[in-house]
């Protein structure tokens, strides 16, 4: 019956989509394909595709809704009829256009210059850094959006950005719900390229402060994610690369063969540029889930690197940041509060930010500024041992 369809449609060999026909027979179950190639929008475009017989482009995709493009075209990079891309840029830069062409022709020219050199910029930095992330892209958006309601504020109000005072930034915090703090980046962003005067703009403060995982209960948690051989092991791995090594759950997900080591009988996972030993039990965990996933092409990227964690439903894709998370949540581990813990502890003992912020990944100044608080930076630690050396 998929055989029948897939001639239906026109591609059979010979055909510019044969290579896809080839990977989705290999990789999904007959019975769910079938499904697939009579009901999803996504199999409608690749007859689409079929009747025109030529390669498509990322730029035709692009012009379809995201989410029934988005395991069409994992199909097609891995086929290798498109080449692959990094997804939260190219989405991020094609909606861009399109919000702006819709914004009001006064605001354009500023929200181009904020968007493109700005967002834009950052948002290339932190792929490069953390890999792709759904809530990067998100948070790109939102910048931009942020920027336009502002700028839809003032003009309601009878001023301009470059007449914005303090006064007007003070009203618009007192009048706004919280989200409204999120224009500091824009209005940095302005003052620095002389479109409007320097503006205080307090850091947005979580409503509810986040109180870390007492440690007697993290430690209950890394026991059982040891020892509880009844759980998903991608639940185990990515619970215990969060409650012993504090990483971030976009750099879990990214993680891949390249970032695992076996050197002299001991295996090392690198996290950023750190190549750090793992516990034997996690080793052997990541060691076989990674000979598992190195059979099937779906956990395979383009650039032949294995995922540990792969998407369930995009071929050579990882798995979603928030996927992670809300498993590990099932299994009662609250990720913020796990990372903010084993963070001070490595505060507490290692007493150099700048290591910590390598570690783990967050900023070298949040590093400083956590250590300053639990008064164990770099400066206290010479300090005592100049101390201790009397």
């Amino acid at each position: 019956m998929v055989d029948l369809h897939f001639e239906k449609i026109g591609i059979v060999k010979g055909t510019v989509l044969h290579p896809a026909r080839q990977l989705l027979q290999l990789q999904a179950a007959p019975r769910r394909l079938l499904t697939w190639l009579r009901k999803s929008p996504g199999a409608q475009m690749l007859a689409q595709i079929a009747s025109r017989n030529e390669i498509p482009t990322h730029r035709w995709l692009d012009q379809r809704d995201h989410h029934h493009t988005s395991y069409l075209r994992s199909i097609l990079v891995r086929s290798g009829l498109l080449p692959p891309r990094v997804e939260s840029i190219d989405r991020f830069e094609v909606w861009l256009l399109r919000f702006i062409a819709a914004a009001p022709a006064e605001f354009r020219e500023v929200l181009t210059a904020f968007g493109r050199w700005h967002v834009l910029r950052r948002l290339r930095m932190m792929c490069e850094r953390r890999g792709e992330m759904a809530a990067t892209l998100a948070g790109a958006r939102a910048r931009v959006r942020l920027g336009l309601h502002f700028l839809k504020w003032l003009k309601a109000r009878s001023t301009t950005l470059e007449q914005c005072r303090q006064s007007d930034i003070d009203e618009w915090l007192a009048t706004s719900s919280s989200a409204a703090y999120h224009v500091r980046p824009f209005l940095m962003w302005a003052a620095r390229k002389k479109l409007c005067r320097r503006i205080t703009v307090p850091q947005a403060v979580p409503l509810t402060p986040i109180t870390p995982t007492p440690e007697k209960v993290r430690w209950k948690l890394v026991r059982r994610l040891l020892t509880d051989e009844t759980l998903d092991d991608t639940a185990r791995i990515a619970g215990l690369l969060l409650l012993l090594y504090a990483q971030r759950m976009s750099r879990i997900r990214n993680l891949t063969s390249k970032d695992f080591n076996e050197e002299n009988g001991e295996y090392f996972g690198r996290f950023a540029h750190e190549w750090v030993p793992l516990c034997p039990a996690l080793a052997e965990l990541a060691r076989f889930r990674l000979s598992a996933n190195a059979r099937s092409e779906r956990c395979t990227r383009a650039d032949g690197a294995v995922l540990l964690f792969p998407s369930r439903v995009q071929y050579g894709r990882a798995i979603l940041p928030a996927a992670l998370a809300k498993m590990l949540a099932d299994l009662g581990v609250d990720v913020r509060a796990a990372r903010l813990s084993i963070e001070n502890e490595l505060l507490r003992k290692i007493r150099i930010p700048q290591i910590v912020a390598q570690l783990t990944g967050i900023h070298i100044a949040t590093a400083v500024r956590k250590a300053e608080a639990l008064g164990t930076s770099f400066s206290r630690y010479v300090a005592d041992v100049a101390i201790s050396r009397r």
